[in-house]
């Protein structure tokens, strides 16, 4: 016999019999005498005492009869539910009580949960039970709402502890569903869906309800309206019907305030539109009296008025002033729908124009554009102004009385050679033998170059202009006083005449390409310089060589002749140019232009363009040239180099450019290139030299602007160095109808660091559709507002995002 063990009350031990290997329970009081074949594997240990409202889990609990009796297999061992939990509660188990041998405590004595009002228990079911009556299944939630004492149960887990919400005053909470279920309400919500719960207090969501968010109302007042959008058809809280997509305001008319739907979404809050009864304005797109926008439509309030813009809406121009008209007023409009006019009583087609003329009040009709506000100029019996009309082209002078421009005219600037405005700003008593001046050359900025052009001849004296007899220079001819040749087609779009100043030769409409024109100005040189004549007499302002059929211009072609403007237009044959045509003028030279012409011997012609040393505007437009060779210009007082004038009418068609072309050209201002087959901006071809000359401002912050156009140009087509050596200049870049897709930060961030008041404009270009990520450098440097108009880089929507 072994030792003894003493079993005090309340407690317990597991004993192994080693022959049978079934372990039993013994329970104290009791002296316990160990046998040699028996072993003491647990205890002595104290029973589990469960105080009241608790309760513990038992895991593999013994198996009991009826009575609550355990049962035992043959051999004396208990029987075990494995796996499985028995929740033992205070109520049934008053008494302490053992564990059987095989039993588990796997949560001791536990206080039973209290749920207090206005929260409950998410339960969830993780096994099939009958549930007083009502059937659940592995995975059914539920909840157990308080007040009351949850009382636990194998088959069933508590997923979270969940608290009611509040809502307050102007307040929703807004709900979505986990699953299929039935709402408070007794509504059948699906899946995903959202909805609102307005009444106040608090609330308890169900097992498969989520709370999204509070929705706090918007407030709306006099001034102010939502405008709300539809994401789903529905009806709304005004028991209307809105289809997906629909968009309206809710004012103050209808509630003070508003709680948004789940299938709302408040686009903006609407100001008030107000004006007073001096002012009127046109909505764009109103909206009908079902509540639909008449897009493309038009409408005219007048006021005083306030009202809310509908959704869509917009006014055309703003709040605009009426037109108030005095007698000396008047005001140029446009048709641009058909319509009655009632005032004058006549039917107005698309297109007319016509003068409203004052004294008068006026507010246009939708139909209606203002182009123009006008007033009369008073003109004294000594001054007039030139007028174009923009029909036929013809310019006239009018003198003498007051004149208002009709809506087919236009006031038209006569220019005039610098020395002209010099010799016009003199006194020509005092200064009749004075030379140019800074003073007299700066004061020529003065004249207003619409007015008659006119010269005060004191007493005693004369004026004479000198032009030789036309039979001398036949077929070409010399123009007297300042005119203009017939209306000629400039550009593919554009139809102009061009100005001829006096004392000019014009040699056009010329069929024979064998004509001398060297013959012609030998002579006419022979005839002005006999007999010792002054020099004065070969100085001639302009040779326009316009439509004719001459290939070649020879050596020394205009003889003793000087010009200072050569013009050569819509001469396709013309192919080369002698590199000493020009010898003899070439110091009196200002102005190189040419249009429509075959030439494309850019070495040739570049020779030529460098012997004229006061070269003031060189412009070639829709020849054939093809490059611009290396160090091209060499003109200290060159203010223009124009290689195309605007993509969209003519171009050059450029493949490549040199080196340093325009370096020697310090005072240059503008270059425009547009060519639609240069494909590369290669190294240092846009450097300048510093300024030197003082015949203009001598100021080294005078803002250089650079056009350059071209399809075949890219965001690749810019070398490192191709946008640098400005010589500390300002530069305004433009880029017009590229390719480029965005600007390469390397090259072009570069480019506005040179100068702190460089700028970039690419607003005709593709850049300025879209904003890659490659560009977004810009917006954090050199967009300063969202008024493109204050940065640094123009037409780009980067600096927009």
């Amino acid at each position: 016999m072994g030792p003894v063990y003493r079993i005090p009350p309340y407690y317990y031990i597991h004993v192994l019999d080693q022959n049978t290997s079934v372990t039993r329970l013994e329970i104290g009081p009791q002296k316990f005498f160990k046998q040699d074949n028996e072993t003491i594997v647990f205890g002595p240990d104290k029973m589990i005492t469960l105080p009241p409202r608790h309760y513990c889990v038992i895991e593999n609990p013994v198996v009991k009869n009826e009575d609550d009796q355990a049962q035992f297999d043959k051999n004396g061992q208990a029987k075990l539910l494995h796996g499985s939990q028995d929740v033992r509660l205070e109520n049934d188990y008053k008494e302490p009580f053992p564990l059987y041998p095989g039993e588990v405590l796997k949560q001791a004595a536990t206080l039973l949960k209290y749920v207090a009002a206005n929260s409950g228990l998410r339960l969830k079911a993780v096994l099939d039970f009958d549930d007083n009556g009502e059937q659940r299944k592995a995975g059914d939630e539920w909840l157990f709402e308080g007040p009351g004492t949850y009382i636990p149960r194998k088959e069933v887990s508590v997923e979270e502890h969940i608290a009611a919400t509040v809502i307050g005053p102007n307040q929703a909470l807004r709900l979505s569903a986990k699953k299929e279920l039935i709402d408070r309400m007794g509504q059948r919500r699906v899946a995903g869906e959202n909805w609102l719960i307005k009444q106040l207090g608090a609330y308890l969501p169900l097992a498969y309800e989520t709370v999204v968010s509070i929705e706090n109302a918007c407030v709306v007042t006099d001034k102010k309206a939502l405008h709300l959008r539809a994401l789903k058809t529905f009806i709304d809280d005004f028991g209307q019907t809105r289809n997906n997509g629909d968009e309206w305001l809710v004012t103050k008319e209808q509630t003070e305030t508003h709680i948004l739907n789940v299938y709302e979404q408040l686009v903006t809050i609407v100001d008030i539109t107000t004006f007073n009864s001096r002012q009127y304005c046109v909505i764009l797109n109103p909206v009908s009296s079902d509540g639909k926008n008449q897009w493309g439509k038009k409408k005219l309030v007048v006021g005083d008025k306030s009202f809310f813009l509908q959704p869509n809406e917009q006014l055309e121009k703003g709040i605009q002033d009426v037109y108030v008209l005095s007698e000396d007023e008047g005001i140029i409009v446009k048709c641009i729908e058909s319509f009655g006019d009632e005032i004058d009583n006549v039917t107005r087609v698309p297109g007319d124009k016509w003068v409203i003329r004052g004294p008068r009040e006026y507010i246009p009709p939708v139909q209606v554009e203002v182009l123009q506000k006008r007033k009369a100029i008073p003109l004294d019996e000594n001054e007039g102004i030139y007028v174009r009309d923009l029909k036929t082209g013809r310019v006239r002078a009018i003198v003498g009385n007051t004149y208002m421009l009709t809506q087919d005219e236009e006031l038209w600037e006569k220019e005039l050679p610098l020395s002209i405005e010099e010799f016009l700003q003199r006194d020509s008593l005092v200064e009749r033998r004075a030379k140019t001046t800074v003073t007299s050359s700066l004061q020529t900025t003065k004249r207003d170059k619409s007015r008659l052009v006119t010269y005060r001849v004191p007493q005693n004296q004369a004026v004479q202009i000198q032009c030789p007899s036309n039979f001398l220079i036949e077929p070409c001819l010399c123009i007297e006083n300042n005119s203009s040749n017939n209306q000629t087609v400039l550009y593919s779009t554009l139809t102009e005449t061009i100005p001829i100043r006096q004392k000019s030769i014009i040699c056009e409409h010329i069929n024979n390409s064998f004509l001398d024109l060297r013959s012609i100005f030998i002579k006419l040189s022979i005839v002005l310089t006999t007999n010792n004549q002054s020099n004065n007499l070969t100085n001639f302002n302009d040779f326009l060589l316009h439509n004719t059929q001459i290939n070649h211009l020879s050596e020394n072609v205009f003889g003793n002749i000087t010009f200072s403007n050569i013009l050569l237009y819509h001469n396709q044959l013309l192919k080369s140019i002698d590199v000493n045509a020009f010898n003899n003028t070439q110091n009196y030279v200002e102005v190189f232009r040419t249009l429509n012409t075959s030439l494309s011997d850019s070495d040739k012609l570049f020779i030529v363009i460098r012997k004229f040393h006061n070269l003031k505007f060189f412009s070639m437009e829709n020849d054939e040239l093809q490059s611009i060779p290396d160090c091209a210009f060499n003109h200290t007082e060159l203010r223009y180099i124009w290689l195309g004038v605007d993509f969209r009418q003519t171009l050059q068609p450029l493949k490549h450019i040199g080196k340093y072309p325009f370096y020697n050209v310090p005072n240059l201002i503008s270059l425009r290139i547009f060519s639609s087959l240069l494909t590369k901006i290669g190294k240092y071809p846009l450097a300048i030299y510093s300024r030197r000359s003082t015949s203009i401002v001598d100021d080294l912050n005078h803002m250089l602007y650079i056009d350059i156009g071209g399809s075949m140009l890219n965001a690749s087509s810019f070398e490192p160095t191709s946008l640098t050596r400005f010589s500390n200049r300002p530069v305004f870049l433009r880029l017009y109808n590229t390719s480029i897709d965005y600007l390469d930060e390397t090259i072009f961030q570069h480019f506005l660091e040179t100068h702190p008041s460089s700028l970039l404009g690419v607003q005709d270009s593709n850049i300025s559709r879209t904003c890659d990520y490659r560009s977004l450098w810009i917006k954090d440097e050199y967009c300063t507002n969202i008024n493109w108009r204050e940065n640094r880089v123009y037409g780009t929507p980067c600096c927009s995002l």
